[in-house]
């Protein structure tokens, strides 16, 4: 929020620019079991459309990118860890696939104005 309020106004300025919020699946599909993460979670979501709205306007594109699990280290603990609810490490997004998503968000036409993507791994399907 705060990177947003800094840098919009050049951005306004020059009537382009691109903003990515990241956001968690959560933040569309409830989880019965994180529920301060996912009313959070929530709140990123409604102020990463909000600043779309506000300022497609001046020509800068805001999308909110929910993921999914993402292979990061903290993941690989988790996923060794069976308090954690571990799981299979073969189903999860790599960081890498989470780059190329906003990427292709911002590489759009100044005409198309992506708001939100929302990328799923295998591992929704098994859980």
């Amino acid at each position: 929020m705060r990177l947003t309020k800094l840098f919009s106004p050049k951005m306004i300025e020059s009537k382009s620019g691109a903003i990515i919020n990241i956001s968690n699946i959560y933040g569309t599909v409830p989880s019965v079991l994180y529920g301060a993460y996912t009313a959070t979670m929530h709140g990123v979501n409604g102020w990463s459309h909000s600043c779309s709205r506000e300022l497609r306007p001046h020509g800068i594109k805001v999308v909110c990118v929910q993921l999914g699990p993402v292979m990061t280290d903290m993941m690989r603990k988790a996923s060794n860890n069976p308090d954690a609810g571990g799981f299979d490490m073969n189903l999860g997004m790599e960081p890498e696939d989470v780059a190329e998503a906003c990427m292709l968000a911002i590489r759009t036409s100044q005409k198309c104005f992506p708001e939100e993507i929302i990328l799923s791994s295998s591992i929704e399907g098994h859980s």
